[in-house]
């Protein structure tokens, strides 16, 4: 049975099936309208049986807390207990559910917008073993809840939910500490690039007509508005062709990775982060890999045993140490993100000789060389037709939540050696024919990309959109320009408005090859209607410059997206990550004084007084206040910078600190007698976050 506390007069509600409420509103475990997988286990109950989830859009009108509330049960046939998550943004609350019905709750601080809840069953250490069965589902503080199958409608608060991901969760403030700025100097604040890749390919065989080096002059010709346009507007680069195996060692034993640096290189040079694409396909393979392929599908072990090696031989040089190319950990440590074995389940050649086991095992060497290098690249998967049809590839069967490509990934990770992959990349190809076509059920959705979306999730991994395009006709009706960039803004919104996604990379074609209605620009390099409203999100994306003072206290607070800023201060430019959970930052100027702690220029009996009511302090902010020496608090050893300064200017030299001598205990003996008071920062227990 329902029950809930209606709220009359209540003006903001969601789309159709919403239910205004102050107090709480419980849903049935099997009156959830979005669930993956599972089954209805009679009364009020739903049993996911395997890994997958339940839920539901709720809206917030003001900011406020929300408590979650689930009823819940789990079986095991082992001792251990089944892993249930609570997910809301990117906060996600996990408890061990016992084998009685219990309540299992969470509350969240959360801004005012539309939000997803996602009541998870995440046995990561293998599916099939446990179950989790929800009774009923409650959320209270919500001003309103959609509990829906009606597509219209989840479309509506799919992209609504990412919105409001976009608007509080994608940005933030912070402080930052300038010490030796004198208060009310003019500070510069400048985006350099968003922490979210929007990234596009370089096409093609060769990297020269791309990213070659410009002649003098040269700057009208399609290399140079490739040079000028795709590091204005994206800030990650994937080669389509370059990288993969035929390419690279069409001749055994013989790589040539130049057209890869080539774009290593202007990555780099371009503040761009770099994607790499693939170290192995079923296609595009040099003909001596062919041979080895076809003989092993054929049952030759020998053949099979070749293969493997040839495969360990190529990570050798595409992503480790230790062979005779003496680049390769320096090209492994620019990856940011690489397929290993693209299209598996689709493109099956790998999965069929090696099996899950092999194709694990591939992952777990490329892995290995990776650490060798000193790299951190996520190794993904990639696969397609997941948002559109996400048919099984195995069975054939229909899945609208892709539940096979998130069991694929953790079976690969349960091989044995440990979790292997460590990305999601997804390829969307997309169906933008309009709602009511002959294929309307498989075209672009945003609340079937959200169902996918969250399903990923559940393996807290970083999510990529690896291949984006929107074809100019599919299946025999044209896409209008209109309709093409309401696909694209929806798509992008979707990606940048989801917690665990990191990247978003578009697959198009660039002048002088083929561009259409559906692409970017023309051949002339203008903006088509698509590329205006691609262009505008990047620009309402990216934060503009800010002019800023120092304040009394030395610092500026820094707010805008998360990302690489730059900060300009008396002709001094630094660079930092304004990153979500990174609250603070100290940026130490020229004019930095160690010593002055009242920050006027001089070290004299003032600053003394300053250090002694401050001494005790932590959690300070690098350098401010009387921390001179950077290590967030005031001590002793910051007395002995003022005692090595005492009496210095700007103007004059400045000494490094001195060990502490009998002047630091006659300053003892005056502090114990002084009035001092301790500043502690105080942090609230949170929700772990997951991104």
């Amino acid at each position: 049975m329902r029950s809930w506390t209606m709220r009359l007069g209540l003006a903001a509600v969601l789309l159709g099936g919403a239910i205004s409420q102050t107090h709480g509103q419980t849903l049935d475990g099997d009156e959830l309208a979005h669930r993956s997988g599972g089954y209805d286990a009679g009364a009020v109950r739903w049993t996911l049986d395997k890994n997958g989830y339940v839920g539901t859009y709720f809206t917030l009108d003001e900011a406020g807390p929300v408590t979650i509330k689930v009823d819940a049960l789990g079986t095991t046939n082992d001792a251990t207990l089944p892993m249930m998550g609570i997910a809301v943004a990117d906060q996600l609350a996990t408890f061990e559910v016992g084998t009685s019905l219990a309540e299992y709750g969470q509350s969240y601080e959360l801004p005012a917008g539309t939000y997803f809840v996602r009541t998870e069953l995440s046995n990561h250490s293998g599916p099939g073993s446990r179950t989790l069965s929800v009774d009923g589902l409650t959320i209270e503080g919500a001003s309103s809840i959609s509990n829906t199958s009606n597509r219209t409608v989840n479309e509506a608060n799919a992209l609504a939910m990412a919105d409001s991901y976009i608007e509080n969760f994608r940005q933030g403030s912070a402080t930052a500490a300038l010490p030796g700025a004198a208060p009310g100097s003019n500070v510069t604040v400048r985006m350099r690039r968003n922490e979210f890749n929007f990234g596009t390919y370089v096409t093609g065989f060769s990297a020269d007509p791309w990213v070659g080096d410009l002649s003098p002059g040269e700057t009208a010709t399609d290399r140079a508005r490739y040079q000028e346009f795709v590091p204005q507007y994206f800030n990650m680069l994937v080669p389509s062709n370059m990288g993969k195996w035929q390419p690279t060692e069409n001749s055994e034993g013989s790589p040539q990775m130049g057209n890869v640096d080539a774009i290593l290189d202007f990555a780099a040079d371009h503040n761009m982060a770099f994607r790499q694409h693939n170290l192995a396909w079923g296609h595009q393979q040099p003909w001596w890999v062919n041979n080895l392929i076809d003989d092993a599908l054929a049952g030759d072990p020998q053949a099979k045993a070749d293969l493997r090696q040839a495969v360990i031989d190529r990570i050798a040089y595409y992503v480790g140490d230790g062979d005779n190319d003496q680049h390769d950990g320096d090209r492994a440590r620019q990856y940011e993100e690489l397929d290993v074995i693209n299209e598996l389940l689709r493109e099956k050649t790998y999965y069929d000789i090696f099996g899950d086991q092999g194709v694990a095992e591939i992952y777990k060497l490329t892995k290995d060389a990776v650490d060798a290098a000193g790299a951190d690249t996520l190794l993904m998967t990639n696969e397609y037709n997941l948002f559109n049809f996400a048919g099984n590839p195995l069975t054939g069967g229909s899945d609208h939540y892709a539940n096979w490509y998130r069991e694929h990934i953790e079976t690969l990770n349960n091989q044995g050696f440990g979790q292997v992959v460590t990305g999601v990349g997804i390829q969307a190809q997309t169906n933008p024919a309009p709602d009511g076509s002959p294929t309307s059920g498989q075209n672009h959705n945003p609340s079937r990309m959200n169902q996918v979306l969250q399903n990923m999730s559940i393996l807290g991994m970083p999510i990529t959109l690896t291949e984006f395009s929107v074809p100019s006709e599919a299946f025999g009706v044209e896409t209008t320009p209109e309709r093409a960039a309401e696909v694209y803004t929806e798509t992008l919104r979707m990606m940048f408005g989801t917690a665990q996604a990191r990247s978003m990379l578009i697959w198009e074609e660039w002048p002088p090859n083929s561009t259409n209605q559906t692409t970017i620009v023309d051949e002339n390099w203008d903006l088509t209607v698509v590329g205006e409203a691609f262009v505008a999100l990047m620009e309402q994306w990216t934060t503009d410059e800010q002019l800023l003072t120092v304040g009394p206290d030395g610092m500026i607070e820094i707010a805008g997206f998360y990302g690489e800023y730059e900060v300009v201060i008396d002709g001094e430019t630094f660079v930092i990550d304004h990153l979500k959970g990174v609250e603070t930052h100290s940026l130490v100027t020229a004019d930095f004084l160690p010593g002055d702690f009242n920050t006027d220029g001089v070290v004299d009996a003032a600053d003394f007084t300053v250090w002694r009511d401050s001494l005790g302090q932590t959690g300070l902010i690098a350098y401010s206040g009387a921390d001179s020496n950077g290590d967030g608090e005031v001590t002793l050893a910051d007395y002995d910078y003022w005692v090595s300064n005492f009496g210095m200017s700007l103007s004059t030299p400045q000494t490094s600190a001195p060990e502490p001598g009998s002047v630091v205990l006659f300053a003892w003996s005056l502090f114990i007698s002084a009035p001092r008071g301790q500043r502690r920062k105080w942090r609230p227990a949170c929700v772990s976050a997951r991104l």
